[in-house]
């Protein structure tokens, strides 16, 4: 496929690849930016593979215009789920990126995309339609296989069951409304059936967090 081809292509030799090679190695985010930049004015169909990782460093700095605008730009390029999770992650609202995950959902409809949506609308506190969003979730084919990244407690993510991160989909749900105590027995059936899970741990420690702050 000649789009795949030309989306996959680094001209290594380059003076600004090596640089940006330098700048990775010593963390630095702005050289590399610099670097790849320079690559794509230099020849930008030769260096259409640096377009997403420049879009994952603007990212990573926090330069969400710039991650848009590279996004927009992206030359032949094939579907990436990294370049999918940064259009919903530079969303200026939650609505927005509401609309971002379902217009991808509907393109590629991907467990992962139910569970956004879900915690997305537990945030806009619209719980009813979160209720909804988990039959989605358990009619979906991949429920039982897949498994669904998760936030640990020193904020690294970890992948877990799919039928255990809806678990606590559905204790975040409650606990939003108020019912902790609700949320402390779906979390606690999760524990009969995923024990030691660092992720419940870290919900239980929440909910005792919001018990104390009453």
């Amino acid at each position: 496929d000649s789009t795949v081809k030309t989306a996959n292509k680094i001209n290594k030799e380059s003076f600004y690849y090596k640089l940006y090679l330098q700048g990775k190695k010593n963390q630095d985010p702005y050289t590399q930016i610099v670097a790849i930049n320079s690559m794509l004015v230099e020849d930008s169909l030769a260096n259409a593979g640096m377009q997403d990782t420049l879009a994952m460093i603007y990212a990573g700095a926090g330069l969400d215009k710039s991650t848009k605008q590279v996004l927009k730009e992206r030359t032949n390029a094939p579907e990436s789920e990294d370049m999918d999770d940064l259009k919903i992650m530079t969303s200026k609202t939650p609505e927005e990126a509401m609309q971002t995950t379902r217009e991808l959902y509907k393109k590629s409809p991907k467990l992962r995309y139910l569970f956004i949506m879900a915690g997305l609308q537990i945030q806009m506190q619209k719980f009813a339609d979160a209720d909804a969003t988990f039959n989605k979730i358990e009619a979906h084919k991949n429920y039982k296989t897949e498994k669904i990244p998760s936030t640990m407690a020193d904020g690294k993510e970890a992948k877990i069951p799919a039928e255990a991160a809806l678990y606590m989909l559905k204790a975040q749900n409650v606990a939003a409304q108020g019912k902790l105590a609700q949320a402390r027995i779906i979390l606690e059936n999760l524990e009969k059936k995923y024990p030691n899970l660092p992720q419940t741990k870290l919900m239980f420690d929440q909910l005792n967090q919001m018990s104390k702050s009453r």
